[in-house]
């Protein structure tokens, strides 16, 4: 995956026409290359505040940053930021990695409840295991706040396996059950497709946040 790219612009390069998936930038922490939609990318707001760009689409000048701790506290710790932008930007840690979560549970719900609507996802052990959808699920996502009975009895690893189908934690039981205009919804799958790519990126960068490791971001990137 890593490659080597000019300093000069690393963060403002043209994405490949054919797939922009494809397109590759450096995390100013750690220095290494990765497939942007795997990063958390910023930005800086006319009143020179850092913004997390959580579709990564905003104009102008991007910083990235890898989906973990260890090198999201280091940017912040050793001013990469102000590095990046050329210039001196107060960043509170605390509070832009609550904001980069906010962003991305927000982003995870609202896409989870496009994809309800749009048939993209189905919910419950039963409809998740049946023959007609088993074959077409990318990944199971189960509510973070769900008890250890429940999970001891739904136990879908030896399906997740068998399938070739992700295994994710994501928000608690009410916020997906909200997002899905349901009640309270502890398992939901997802089909394969587009917006459930978009989905399990946002739930692994948002859940790989609270952990170290550089190995998260070739996760992301092959999921």
């Amino acid at each position: 995956m890593k490659m080597a790219i000019s300093p000069e612009d690393e963060h403002e390069q043209s994405e490949t026409q054919a797939d922009e998936r494809s397109a590759l930038r450096i995390c100013i922490a750690c220095r290494k290359t990765y497939e942007a939609e795997s990063l958390l990318r910023f930005v800086v707001s006319p009143s020179l505040e850092l913004v997390f760009d959580v579709k990564g689409i905003a104009p102008g000048r991007g910083a990235y940053v890898c989906a973990n701790a260890v090198c999201f506290q280091n940017a912040v710790k050793k001013r990469a930021f102000n590095r990046s932008f050329k210039g001196s930007i107060l960043v509170d840690y605390e509070n832009l990695k609550a904001s980069v979560k906010e962003r991305l549970q927000k982003s995870i719900l609202e896409n989870l409840g496009l994809a309800f609507c749009a048939g993209q996802c189905v919910v419950g052990r039963t409809k998740v295991q049946e023959d007609s959808v088993s074959d077409k699920i990318k990944a199971i996502v189960m509510a973070c706040d769900l008890s250890t009975r429940s999970l001891n009895e739904l136990d879908f690893d030896e399906f997740c396996l068998k399938k070739n189908v992700m295994l994710l934690s994501g928000p608690s039981k009410n916020l997906i059950g909200q997002s899905l205009g349901r009640s309270v919804t502890g398992v939901v799958a997802l089909l394969k497709g587009r917006i459930s790519d978009r989905i399990v990126c946002d739930l692994l960068r948002w859940q790989f946040l609270n952990n170290p490791g550089e190995q998260m971001n070739e996760e992301i990137s092959n999921g």
